[in-house]
């Protein structure tokens, strides 16, 4: 019965409502061939507009960043502190006693998942960053989009709380006007994470424009 209604458009009064509707679903399976051509190509053009302005915006961080200085030599001990005061108390109940190995971040590593450390350095401003905008910048090997689960920062500045930082969160802002000569201290409260079982310590100073 079905095959016969077709047949039976085809002809008398029925004829031209037919072929009206037989056109009409032609050109809709066109247009939405051409939808989805076009929203196809809508999104390569997108993710490829991402990608440029995401290479644009690397090359100018890189044009911000006038001087950088390599930080290798730290300081560090495992455990969970809050404070400096804190990770220093052994060696005021245990004198004489190493309670801090050297670290260097050129040949070592910090490792665990879950774990906390604590790092430590006393930088001398050197005298080319005299009256300059100095920036620290700390990172690990991991550029994953930080979801609270990867490395995380806290850091002090001759012993109070200046920033936390993380994967997306990298650069601290120390001084406006940097005198050469100058003593800080720096220390880095330190947690692993749970994703990954081995870090990098990259650190350096830096003067951004």
């Amino acid at each position: 019965m079905k095959s016969e209604i077709p047949a039976l458009l085809c002809g008398g009064p029925f004829a031209a409502l037919w072929e009206a509707f037989a056109v009409g679903f032609r050109c809709r399976r066109i247009y939405r061939k051409e939808t989805t051509r076009q929203r196809a190509y809508k999104e390569a053009e997108m993710q490829f507009l991402d990608k440029r302005v995401k290479v644009i915006c690397e090359e100018l961080k890189k044009l911000r960043v006038k001087q950088t200085f390599a930080m290798d030599n730290w300081k560090y001990r495992e455990g969970n502190f809050i404070r400096p005061e804190d990770a220093a108390a052994c060696e005021e109940t245990e004198p004489g006693k190493e309670v801090w190995e050297d670290f260097d971040c050129q040949t070592m590593h910090w490792y665990g998942k879950d774990r906390h450390y604590w790092f430590r350095t006393v930088y001398t401003v050197p005298r080319e960053l005299d009256g300059k905008r100095m920036w620290f910048h700390v990172r690990t090997q991991i550029d994953e989009w930080d979801d609270a689960k990867n490395p995380q920062f806290l850091l002090f500045v001759n012993g109070e709380a200046v920033q936390g930082i993380d994967m997306n969160h990298r650069e601290v802002f120390l001084n406006p006007c940097a005198k050469a000569g100058e003593e800080i201290t720096l220390e880095l409260q330190a947690y692993t994470g749970i994703l990954h079982s081995e870090f990098n310590l990259i650190t350096q100073m830096q003067e951004i424009d």
